[in-house]
Formats: C-alpha cells, sequence, structure tokens
C-alpha cells in the first residue's frame, strides 16, 4: 500500500484508518507525511497556532503499539484541534494572548475522545481574537485561504478549515456558535457539522456563546464529517445509508436591495438544477421579503403566534391611537404587556376618580422619579429659608409634563 501511495498527505481519515488497522501503514509514517506538509505549507497559510511534533510521534508510536485496532475509528488519523479547546500540554490562547490561559493539565472531553478513538493530536489551529469575526487573524498573523492566498478562509475556525483545505490534516475539529464551522466551511470548500445542541459536551464556561456554541468537525467527505461526528458524541460507528430523494430549495432573489448574485453564481445554480435527481428542477421566488421578515421578528419576540394589526396601522385603545407592536396580543408575552400597560395608561384619571388599569411598573417608576424631584425641591426651598433667603428666589420650577400619547412615539 505504501508504493501504491507515496504520501498519505490528501487521503481521507476513513481511507488512513483502513489502512493503519489493516497494517498497511504506520500511525507514525502517515504523521511523519503530514508533519513534512506542514512544515512546506503553513509557512503560507499560518492555520496552526502551535505544532505538536514530538508529542504527536508519541501518541502515534502508542496507536502503532496497540494489538488491537479494530475498534478504533480514528487509527492514526492526524488532526488539530481548535485553540480554544483545552489540550493537555498546551496553552489555550483563545485567539489572544491577552486572554490565553496557561498550559492545560488535562483535555477538554472532545479531545479525550478523539484520542480514545485513536487520532493523533498533530497540533492546535488559529481562531480571531475570541472568536469574534468571520476571519482569522490576530497580531502575529493572518491565516489564509488555500485556495486563494489573497482571501480569508472564514472564522472562527479559520484555521482549522484552512489545515482541512490544504491537506495538512484530513480533519479538524472546531466549534460554531454563529457560523463558526459552517463560514470557514463554506469559504473553504468543505464539510462543515455544528451537531444540535447537547448531542456533543460543550464545556466551554464563558466562552460557549451564552449556549449557542457546540462541537464539530470540518472534513472533505460527508463519510468522514460522520466519523467524526460519532466519537465527538460518543456513538457507536454506522455505516450511512443513502438518502432518499430530496427537494433542495435555491433562491436567487436577494433580500438587499442593489445586490444581486452574479452570472458565474446563476449558471452554477442552474446546472445544479439540471443536473440533479430527475434532470429537471424548478425556480421560484420566497415570498417574504426582508422587510416583512423583520417585521415578523419584531412583532414576535420570544417565538410566539401573534395578532396584531398589520404593519403601519394603528388600533384604537382607550380612546388613544397605539402602535401595533403595543396593541397586539402577543401569547402572554409578559415583557411586551408590560411596555403596554406603562404606554397605555399615561392618561389621566376618568372624571369621578374611574381611572384605568393600575400603572405598570414602568410608570411606577416615573412618578416616584417626580415625587423624588419634588421632595428635592421642598428641601432645597426649606435650606434657602433657613439661611435667611427669600423663599421666591429659592423655589424650583418644575417644567409641566404631557399626557397621553399624542407626542409619543416608539421606534424600534
Amino acid at each position: 500500500m505504501q508504493d501504491i501511495m507515496p504520501t498519505w498527505v490528501g487521503a481521507t481519515a476513513k481511507q488512513i484508518a483502513r489502512g493503519v488497522r489493516r497494517g498497511d501503514v504506520s500511525a507514525t509514517q502517515v504523521l511523519a507525511d503530514h508533519l513534512d506538509h506542514v512544515a512546506k505549507t503553513d509557512v503560507d497559510l499560518a492555520a496552526f497556532r502551535a505544532v505538536r511534533g514530538g508529542e504527536a510521534v508519541t501518541e502515534a508510536e502508542k496507536v502503532d503499539e496497540q494489538e488491537d485496532l479494530a475498534n478504533l475509528p480514528l487509527a492514526g488519523v492526524p488532526v488539530a484541534v481548535k485553540e480554544n479547546t483545552p489540550v493537555a500540554g498546551v496553552p489555550t490562547w483563545n485567539g489572544s494572548a491577552a486572554v490565553r490561559t496557561p498550559v492545560a493539565e488535562a483535555d477538554h472531553e472532545v479531545v479525550r475522545r478523539l484520542r480514545g478513538a485513536g487520532a493523533v493530536i498533530l497540533g492546535v489551529t488559529r481562531m480571531p481574537e475570541l472568536g469574534l469575526w468571520g476571519s482569522t487573524d490576530d497580531e502575529t498573523a493572518v491565516t489564509r485561504n488555500p485556495w486563494d492566498l489573497s482571501r480569508t478562509p472564514g472564522g472562527s475556525s479559520g484555521g482549522a478549515a484552512a489545515a482541512v483545505a490544504a491537506g495538512l490534516v484530513p480533519i479538524a475539529h472546531g466549534n460554531d456558535g454563529l457560523g463558526s464551522i459552517r463560514i470557514p466551511a463554506a469559504c473553504c470548500g468543505l464539510v462543515g457539522l455544528k451537531p444540535g445542541r447537547g448531542v456533543v459536551p460543550c464545556q466551554l464556561g464563558a466562552e460557549d456563546w451564552f449556549g449557542l456554541t457546540e462541537h464539530g468537525m470540518l472534513s472533505t467527505t460527508v463519510a468522514d464529517a460522520a466519523v467524526g461526528f460519532q466519537v465527538l458524541a460518543g456513538r457507536a460507528q454506522s455505516k450511512l445509508v443513502p438518502p432518499q430523494r430530496l427537494r433542495v430549495g435555491v433562491s436567487l432573489r436577494s433580500p438587499v436591495r442593489g445586490v444581486s448574485p452574479d452570472a458565474p453564481n446563476r449558471d452554477a445554480v442552474a446546472a445544479a438544477g439540471a443536473s440533479g435527481p430527475g434532470g429537471a428542477g424548478t425556480s421560484g421566488r420566497p415570498t417574504v421579503g426582508l422587510a416583512r421578515a423583520v417585521d415578523r421578528l419584531l412583532h414576535r419576540p420570544l417565538g410566539g403566534p401573534a395578532a396584531h394589526p398589520g404593519a403601519g396601522q394603528r388600533a384604537a385603545a382607550g380612546g388613544k391611537l397605539v402602535d401595533p407592536f403595543l396593541a397586539g396580543q402577543h401569547a402572554g408575552q409578559h415583557p411586551v404587556r408590560a411596555l403596554r400597560r406603562a404606554v397605555e395608561h399615561r392618561r389621566p384619571a376618568r372624571p369621578g376618580g374611574a381611572g384605568g388599569p393600575p400603572p405598570g411598573r414602568a410608570a411606577a417608576r416615573r412618578a416616584t422619579c417626580r415625587t423624588t424631584r419634588l421632595g428635592t425641591a421642598a428641601a432645597r426651598r426649606r435650606r434657602s429659608v433657613r439661611d435667611g433667603e427669600p423663599v421666591a428666589s429659592a423655589r424650583t420650577r418644575i417644567p409641566a409634563r404631557r399626557n397621553g400619547l399624542a407626542s409619543q412615539r416608539l421606534i424600534i
């Protein structure tokens, strides 16, 4: 097999693991090929923050010493880990020297699972500072796209995507909160998988983006992504089942005025539709534009159904004109109801003392602030009288406030 494949650079993770399990190649040889490729290529790419040369060789030797490799789905496969995930013996950079943590004493759970599956951790890949950006760079280097060095591989798992696209490793670990696996996969022509919430242990603490972040894989094939995902999720390996006929919708209509796809993109979509199952594709125009989508988002702040007047209309409420956002019924969304009460009930009581419903907390706070200002003014007048000043000169004028909603407008 080694004569057939002079180098294992460019082989998939499944091909490498199969060769190591069969004895066609050793894990140390596979690692040596990839380390040589990293030394020649990463000078221009800057995909890796740190390469674990000697430590990785020791790990590969341990894999070769195991007698039973049949249960190792990633036997001898070089893998990269994103630098915000602890790897024993390596600092956790998080993309910035300002927040770099000391050398990790233990592996993160996903790293432990990768090692347990026979993977060899070749190094840790770069990410932008704190993972905030859709490109990957910091004060020490700019990570570049292997397809075009003048372009970015995306972010924040940009180093991982660049490493896989350049063949530095067959698969790489990444994590994704707001697109940090999916964006680099799109930029570098890879398969990027962000699992559902709770499928893979996260355990990133303050770096988990309010619970949105999940660990996943970047690879060149769906089969490799499936193997990596099953390892991270702690699931038994299973074969991929060919899917039934798929219906994929692609819209060329831009939600932004003045922006439209260019001719190569339109031609590519048309060709993909013609070559799909059945040899024919259909086209259509989405009915929900950007303005309507934003309007829906504003009227459904927490995802519940909303029954309210249409955009631009007004609804009568208590004799006052109120914006639809305030007048609508929002499926029990308490923050909206409280806001509606606070605005609607800023009106004078009816003659005879019959007023509307009790004011909300916002209105109560405004009344408290007004009372406090009145009390402060009275205190100043008393102090001035004690000091011998005329009462008239010590009085503080409080401007009158307009009631009702005639001059009030909610702007979102």
